[in-house]
Parts: C-alpha cells; structure tokens; sequence
C-alpha cells in the first residue's frame, strides 16, 4: 500500500507541476498540463543535470499556484483574486492553442520553440499578475515563491497547498530540508548528479511526508486518486 501511494503521489507530482511532465506527455504535448513546459523531462522540471532549481524541479511560476492558496498567503483582496483569476485563464488558453499546433512525435527544434513559447507566456503572465498586488504583497513574494517552489519540490502538489493548511514551522522545516538537498548536490560530480538528486529527492520527500498529520496525509491521497482517475478519463477520450 506505501509503494503503491508514492507512486500515486509521485504521478500526481508530476501532473500538476508546471515543468513535471511523464514521458507520455512528451509524445503528446496536448496532454501537458497548461503551466508545463512542452518538452520537460519525465519525472521533473526542467533537464536536469543543473541542479540550479530548488528541489530539482522546474521553475514555479505565479500563473501555476492556486489563486486561494496565493490568496491566503499574500492576503489578496477579493478584487485581485477576480483580476489575477482573468489574467490565468486567458494565459492558459493561449497555452492550449500553442500545444494544439504541435504535432505529436514531431520536429524536436518545434518542440524547443513551443517549449521556450510556454516559458515566454508564463513569464509574461507573472508580470501581470505581479502588477496587480500591492506594495506589501510584492515584497513578500520572493519569500512566498522560495518557499512555494520548495514544498512543491518536495512532492507536494501545487493544487493541494491551499487543502493541506501547512503550519509555518512544516514549511519552515521543509524549506531547510530543500536547500539541505540544493547543498548536498552542489558538489556531487555532472556525471553522476542524475542519480544522486533522485536519491536525494526520494528522500526529501519521505522526510517531507513524515512532517504531515494524518488529514494531511489523507488530502494527499485523495488528490492522487482524483488525478488518476482524470488521465483514465483523458486516455479514454483519446482512444475514441
């Protein structure tokens, strides 16, 4: 049953991540979540190899967190919550219709442009959704993304931040456990890095789960399942 949970949890992960795509997806970019890049890795984020991001995943962007989640955290007004919700939907409509002019298996050089052309849009999408906070929100957004990146780096699904209502010392434990893992990779040889940031990250996100409560842990299971039982009904429209 453990094996069987990370493993749902670790397909939900990669799902909902922006820059977490399985290797199914890099064969069909319209299956690709509307925030992740198109050509991204199975299992996480951009290539690896760097080690540059937090946690070994992709970059987190402001147009892939939960608007509520953000909303809690940053003390968004009602009003923000309705622009930024217009500013998200709009972008990722542009994304679906770039992924819907790909085509499947196709030129690897069109899959680096569209890739780079989701990275654009979703930047540009930070920008306006940056533009709509407040001076105190804004400077608490790099400390609000750190943190956000490392959680999500540690296994815990964008869309489940709001459900869990993680306490300040989870995430504080968390965030230590993150940059623990950024010190460990930083001298580990390119060859092997691959390697060692899986061990790593496997291991994070045990230490990371052992932090939850027994609700929390129960979210995630049920996001997992509720996931899975999504890409079922995807597949199922595929084939006919």
């Amino acid at each position: 049953m453990k094996t069987n949970f990370w493993k749902a949890l670790g397909a939900t992960s990669a799902l909902l991540l922006m820059g977490s795509v399985n290797a199914k997806a890099q064969d069909d970019p319209k299956s690709v979540p509307p925030g992740a890049p198109v050509d991204a890795p199975a299992g996480g984020g951009q290539r690896q190899g760097g080690g540059g991001q937090r946690g070994g995943q992709g970059r987190v962007f402001l147009s892939t967190v939960p608007v509520l989640y953000m909303k809690s955290e940053l003390k968004l007004t009602d009003e923000q919550v309705t622009k930024i919700t217009a500013i998200r939907t709009k972008a990722q409509d542009e994304i679906k219709a770039m992924r819907a002019a790909i085509t499947p298996g196709g030129d690897p050089m069109a899959r680096r442009e569209a890739n780079m052309k989701v990275q654009e849009a979703n930047k540009k999408t930070d920008d306006e959704i940056k533009a709509v906070l407040n001076e105190d929100q804004t400077k608490m957004l790099p400390d609000f993304m750190k943190e956000t990146q490392a959680l999500v780096g540690a296994g815990l699904p964008a869309t489940t931040l709001g459900d869990l209502k993680l306490t300040l010392d989870q995430k504080k434990k968390i965030v230590e456990l993150t940059d623990k893992m950024q010190a460990d990779l930083k001298d580990v040889p390119r060859a092997e890095r691959r390697a060692k940031q899986q061990e790593l990250r496997k291991d994070l996100s045990e230490k990371a789960m052992a932090l939850m409560t027994d609700e929390q842990k129960e979210t995630l299971k049920k996001n997992a399942s509720g996931m899975k039982a999504k890409r079922v009904k995807a597949g199922a429209k595929e084939t006919e």
